[in-house]
């Protein structure tokens, strides 16, 4: 083989070992509990290497309730598309939690879970209008329904209504029981509401700094900039600027082209 040709691929080769690591495989374990007021909450436990870490997840989420901790620091995720891009510095586990985007109809409450290992955990007060297929084991413990089973699924369920009060003689008056379909509603009202808010933050979502500095260096350049000048341009070292570039090819403001044996950065908007 042409040994112009082979370097290139040799050090492309070592920058997709380097930065781009997919953490996420279907038999990871995931926790999904319901608690009483039918609000889902995921916690996944994820190993994580050096370098950007494309994360699949099996619950759809709300994006600004997402948190990542790894090795007791706090980090700035990025979400897209089912899935949750991490900077990682150091090899280690990262928990990632977050409330699951569920669509409530008529006081039913749906979710769709992905391919995972999933252990379900199901509080007082929450009724299942629907039972996962691929079932392991199945135990009630503390009042809590625990489901081991193996997705993907479509879970159904919706809230108990309150038992009735005791019947009283007719010259005393109670006040009628709290509807229970009030928080139902309030839920729906609130995923709605993040959705919309989301939808038009989305786009500026986790850019620091020096993510617009690399917008504004590619803007007076005409839209275009090799990897090259762009670290003349901003005086940092190759790996920061690649992690950064990286990012913002992942939140779509860059696509990176290859040509030869330097990368071209190229603005997309």
């Amino acid at each position: 083989m042409n040994r112009n040709i082979l370097l290139p691929i040799i050090l492309f080769l070592l920058v997709y070992t380097v930065f781009i690591y997919p953490a996420y495989s279907s038999n990871q374990v995931v926790e999904v509990t319901i608690n009483s007021n039918g609000v889902v909450s995921v916690e996944m436990n994820v190993t994580v290497s050096t370098g950007i870490n494309y994360i699949k997840i099996p619950i759809e989420p709300i994006p600004e309730s997402i948190s990542v901790v790894e090795n007791g620091k706090n980090i700035p995720p990025i979400y897209y598309n089912k899935t949750i891009v991490i900077p990682i510095e150091e090899s280690g586990t990262a928990i990632i939690k977050y409330i699951a985007n569920v669509t409530v109809i008529g006081g039913k409450a749906t979710i769709d879970i992905g391919s995972a290992e999933v252990v379900l955990k199901v509080m007082k007060g929450i009724v299942l209008l629907s039972i996962p297929r691929n079932v392991n084991e199945f135990k009630t413990v503390d009042n809590t329904i625990v489901i081991n089973f193996v997705g993907p699924a479509k879970l159904s369920y919706t809230i108990a209504k309150s038992k009735p009060a005791p019947s009283a003689p007719a010259t005393v008056r109670y006040f009628p029981s709290f509807p229970w379909w009030i928080p139902v509603i309030s839920i729906a009202a609130i995923v709605i509401i993040l959705s919309i808010y989301i939808s038009t933050r989305r786009r500026h979502r986790g850019l620091d700094h020096l993510d617009r500095d690399i917008i504004d260096v590619l803007r007076k350049k005409g839209g275009k900039a090799l990897q090259s000048e762009l670290m003349n341009e901003l005086d940092i070292p190759k790996t920061t600027l690649w992690r950064h570039v990286k990012r913002l090819e992942a939140l779509g403001y860059v696509k990176v082209e290859k040509v030869g044996r330097v990368n071209i950065v190229k603005l997309i908007k």
